[in-house]
């Protein structure tokens, strides 16, 4: 579940029912369970993968360093880019597009 709330893909699902307000769009919270994200199921194949790129994800996250006084901003840009470079982002996008697709 983490995997999909982090994505880019469900981020971009779920804007076009967010408020703008003077720095962006909104209330993410209020509205990301508009789209159809089913209950796990261990014996989908997308959804272990999907389980496995959060797991990935995680170990790439801690293995970002932290650096003293940083504001979380910039700290967050540094792991979203590790993430890319890493590839499991994109993984991610691609297996949550899947999944939303699917149940549609």
């Amino acid at each position: 579940m983490s995997a999909i709330l982090n994505s880019e893909t469900l981020h971009a699902g779920v804007q076009h029912y967010q408020a703008r307000g003077p720095v962006g769009t909104r209330l993410f919270d209020k509205y990301v369970f508009n789209l159809p994200i089913p209950r796990f199921e261990h014996g989908n194949a997308v959804h272990r993968a999907l389980a496995d790129a959060g797991q990935t994800a995680a170990d790439v996250t801690w293995s970002v360093p932290s650096k003293e006084g940083e504001y979380f901003t910039r700290t967050r840009k540094r792991i979203r880019t590790a993430l890319a470079e890493h590839g499991v982002a994109g993984e991610i996008d691609r297996l949550t597009a899947q999944l939303l697709d699917a149940t549609a």
